[in-house]
């Protein structure tokens, strides 16, 4: 299963998936509503919280934002484990977005299997970018 950036949302496209899914992983709060802000784009976050997903119509389709907070006090596994969680919303989110009510149990399978890879490797991207410092 491939994965191709686009950088205007520095988001990942998951291929293999018709329509792909995008989404885009952040580990800071103030980042995130910056970045948006310069794109036109204003989300309520919840507070209290490590984890949490949103979507916002871009004009050329939804991205699911995925933003991860104080992950590093949690273990490698807490970390994957609040991903693939987050990865489940993505997931509901975009058969939503698709008028897919009842997904097949392998359709979720594979939903949540690309979304999982793309948001594990940018979270391990993040990782050693941070170990590095």
């Amino acid at each position: 299963m491939g994965k191709k950036k686009r950088k205007k949302f520095d988001c990942v496209i998951t291929e293999g998936l018709l329509p792909s899914v995008e989404v885009s992983l952040w580990h800071d709060r103030e980042k995130l509503k910056k970045r948006l802000a310069e794109r036109g784009a204003e989300i309520e976050l919840h507070k209290d919280c490590d984890g949490q997903t949103f979507t916002v119509d871009t004009g050329e389709g939804d991205i699911h934002f995925v933003l991860v907070e104080n992950v590093e006090k949690h273990d490698l596994c807490y970390q994957l484990g609040l991903l693939a969680h987050e990865a489940t919303h993505v997931a509901s989110r975009h058969f939503s977005s698709i008028g897919e009510e009842e997904p097949a149990e392998e359709e979720w399978a594979y939903a949540i299997e690309a979304v999982c890879s793309a948001l594990f490797d940018m979270h391990l991207a993040w990782r050693e970018g941070r170990s590095k410092q």
